[in-house]
C-alpha cells in the first residue's frame, strides 16, 4: 500500500515538475493584463447562485435527510446502550 501511493505521489510531482514551464509561459492566458477575480459580468453571477440553490435544493430532498435519519438512529442506539450499561452496573452493585 505504501508503495502505491508513493508511486502516486511520485507521478504527481512529475507532472507539476513538468506542467511548470508551460504555467509560467509568457503570454499565458490574459497576454500579461492582470488578473481580478471579481471582473464578471451580473450573467455569470446569476447563474452561479442558481446552480447552488439547485444544488442545495437536491442535496436536501435526496442526501441531507438519510444523512440526518442515519445519525439519529446512531444517537439512540449511543443512548439506548449507555442507559443499559448504567442499569447493568447498578444491578450488578446491588
Amino acid at each position: 500500500m505504501i508503495e502505491r501511493a508513493l508511486a502516486g505521489l511520485t507521478t504527481l510531482l512529475v507532472a507539476l515538475v513538468l506542467a511548470a514551464p508551460v504555467a509560467a509561459a509568457e503570454g499565458g492566458h490574459g497576454e500579461g493584463a492582470a488578473s481580478n477575480p471579481f471582473a464578471g459580468d451580473i450573467g455569470n453571477a446569476l447563474w452561479t447562485v442558481i446552480i447552488f440553490v439547485l444544488v442545495l435544493v437536491v442535496l436536501g430532498k435526496y442526501a441531507w435527510g438519510p444523512i440526518l435519519k442515519n445519525l439519529q438512529a446512531r444517537e439512540n442506539f449511543i443512548f439506548e446502550s449507555l442507559e443499559k450499561a448504567k442499569r447493568d452496573r447498578d444491578e450488578a452493585e446491588a
